[in-house]
């Protein structure tokens, strides 16, 4: 599997970005349909404009609440703080009014590329638990691989960049299918729930071994256990009797045990 980070190629994924990575809450059987250059480059925009107008808002509404407190209270800095609100103000509105054109033109550009590597337009990818469907078949996940996986950074406000999956490369059946977040109709949706799905079947195929390589496993770890246990038995000794004659010079006998002294009877006068 290939792994692509802000267009960059990398030999693994880096663990800092694993942990970063954000996928969306899981949805049931979901559609995305392929859209034309014209569509990609409609909702671009309206996604463009949507980010801009949460931006602009947000700072319009600041500086007009500091503009009102200004003019309430008749601070003397206000005839400081007065020009600089008019200019931010114009600021915001001067990008309201060009940053949709320029991210118009950027979408017209990459409509190209993104639309070269998909399925034609109108195709209707449905994602299901099954697995993937499409005119009108359903391939399991299990029969599909991941190629190649595109990853983006997405800045936030505080801290480190999340990441998300731009787009999945994938070997279906040996057929290359491609799903782009930016070009499919709920395509974040789809690209995030076949990533799912894909990682829980590879987790799936490596925990559940085949059932003769799971005796043969069992068979080789009771076969090291009872080596194991023999090696660490004391060896076996012969008994044997020892009989040692103590009664050498200087040496003193035993007495004899009872069973001696009633074998042992007087002779007879």
């Amino acid at each position: 599997m290939r792994i692509l980070v802000d267009g960059k190629p990398v030999d693994s994924l880096d663990a800092k970005i694993a942990r970063r990575m954000r996928l969306s809450p899981d949805r049931p059987p979901i559609e995305g349909v392929v859209m034309s250059a014209d569509q990609f480059v409609t909702a671009s925009l309206r996604d463009a404009k949507l980010a801009l107008g949460i931006v602009a808002g947000v700072g319009a509404a600041i500086v007009i609440v500091v503009l009102i407190g200004v003019l309430v209270s008749r601070a003397p800095e206000g005839a400081f703080l007065l020009p600089v609100d008019i200019v931010v103000l114009a600021a915001i509105g001067a990008m309201w009014a060009f940053a949709p054109r320029r991210i118009e033109a950027k979408a017209r550009d990459d409509a190209p590329r993104r639309l070269a590597r998909m399925a034609p337009p109108g195709t209707v990818f449905r994602l299901e638990a099954a697995g993937l469907a499409s005119a009108g078949r359903v391939t399991p996940w299990s029969d599909i691989a991941i190629e190649m996986v595109e990853i983006v950074a997405q800045p936030v406000s505080e801290g480190p960049d999340d990441y998300l999956v731009d787009a999945l490369l994938l070997n279906v059946e040996g057929r290359t299918v491609v799903l782009d977040s930016k070009v499919l109709t709920n395509g974040r949706a789809i690209v995030d729930k076949a990533q799912r799905a894909l990682d829980a079947t590879r987790q799936g195929t490596r925990e559940k071994p085949a059932p003769l390589k799971m005796i043969i496993t069992a068979l080789v770890s009771l076969l090291a256990l009872s080596t194991t246990v023999l090696a660490a038995q004391p060896p076996v000794r012969q008994a044997c009797n020892v009989v040692v004659d103590i009664t050498d010079t200087g040496g003193v006998a035993p007495p004899p045990s009872p069973s001696e002294q009633g074998s042992r009877r007087p002779p007879l006068g």
